[in-house]
This record gives C-alpha cells, structure tokens and sequence, in this order.
C-alpha cells in the first residue's frame, strides 16, 4: 500500500478531497533563515514542536500536528485517470508522505 496527503487545489485542507480519503494528522515542515533574529525565532517557534537544521543553513521546525487527509494510492496512473491533473510534493512533514494535490484549476 502506497499512502499519500491529497489535497485539492480549489478547496480548503479541512474539507474531504476526495471520497476514499481518511483524516490523520501529521507535522508540517517550515524552515526560516539560521541568520534570522533570535525575536523573528522566538515568536516562529511558539506555534512549533520540533526544532532541527538541515543541510542549507536554515533552521526548521515541525508544526505541532495538522489534520489531513491520506489516501491509498496503489497507482498513480488510475488515481489520474479518475480525478484528472495532479501536482505531487516530496514530502515536506515528519511522517515522510508524499503529497498529491488534485489540480482542478483554482490555483491561478
């Protein structure tokens, strides 16, 4: 099993994406500049959980836990051929998902 963060580009991350999608909660990645002020740190750290830096410099923190929706996407090809264009994501959150937002054109 193949599991995946699905979004849709015209619609907000609390609402359903898609029927076979299931709620979990999972910890965003956000990074700032390490030359940022200790003040800019502070107050960025306040809505954070983990802190870490990785290899350009920057210092990253985990966002203390978010809903949303995963899926189970055994092949990406018949996901596509049923909800149309996708954009996919490396993963950008601590448990490691890739994210795929299904592209129905609201982002422009």
């Amino acid at each position: 099993m193949t599991k995946y963060i699905v979004r849709r580009s015209s619609t907000w991350d609390y609402e359903q994406p898609v029927e076979e999608a299931v709620p979990c909660e999972i910890h965003k990645y956000e990074s700032i500049a390490a030359s940022a002020s200790e003040s800019v740190k502070e107050r960025f750290r306040y809505l954070l959980d983990v802190e870490r830096e990785d290899e350009k410099g920057l210092c990253g923190y985990y966002k203390k836990p978010t809903k949303a929706w995963m899926c189970d996407i055994p092949d990406l090809h018949k996901f596509v051929e049923k909800y149309g264009k996708i954009i996919l994501f490396k993963p950008s959150n601590k448990e490691g998902l890739w994210e795929v937002e299904i592209y129905d054109d609201y982002r422009e």
